[in-house]
Order: C-alpha cells, then sequence, then structure tokens
C-alpha cells in the first residue's frame, strides 16, 4: 500500500498502526476516530446502513496478487474446489 500511495504522490503518516484482522480495523474506525483502507466487500452493509462512509480513490493501484490455500495432503472439499476452478476460469477470462 505504502508503495501505490508513493507512486501517487500521496504522503501517509511516519507512523502506521498495525492490525490483526479487518474486524480489528473497523473497531479502530468506529470508535477511535481512524481512517483505513480496506476492501469495499469488507464494509459494503456498514456504508448501505449509513454506519460508515467509503470514499472511492481512483488514482491508487491497490491490486494485490491472492492465493487459494489447503492443507497440504488433503484435497479440498467439492464445494472449495467449485470455488478455485471458478477463479481460475475468471482469471483465465480476464487474461484473455
Amino acid at each position: 500500500m505504502e508503495a501505490a500511495f508513493a507512486r501517487a504522490k500521496i504522503s501517509l503518516p511516519t507512523t502506521l498502526p498495525s492490525f490483526g484482522s479487518t474486524a480489528a480495523i473497523l473497531t479502530a474506525v468506529r470508535y477511535g476516530g481512524a481512517v483505513a483502507v480496506v476492501s469495499s466487500l469488507a464494509i459494503a452493509d456498514e456504508v448501505a446502513a449509513r454506519e460508515l462512509v467509503a470514499l472511492r480513490v481512483s488514482d491508487v493501484d491497490l491490486r494485490r496478487r491472492l492465493s487459494a490455500v489447503w492443507s497440504r495432503g488433503a484435497s479440498p472439499r467439492p464445494d472449495a474446489a467449485a470455488v478455485v476452478a471458478n477463479l481460475v476460469a475468471a482469471h483465465r477470462r480476464s487474461t484473455d
């Protein structure tokens, strides 16, 4: 995130807090007056309920690589395998 903001010439504070979960980040936003960068999916309900305000940022590329993971030696359940198959298919469509 820091690199994306730097490319967009946006200054960040010299000290940034680190949280262990999105829930912890949102607690800091709700009760601590903090501002955060989180997935729009994580806040959709709160934004729809007008509990949080979302600002879309268009000049900062925050894309990141995600991985599907499962335990070594175990096969994913059929529903989980279907999610992975759909993700792979969506990725292939997006790169065609």
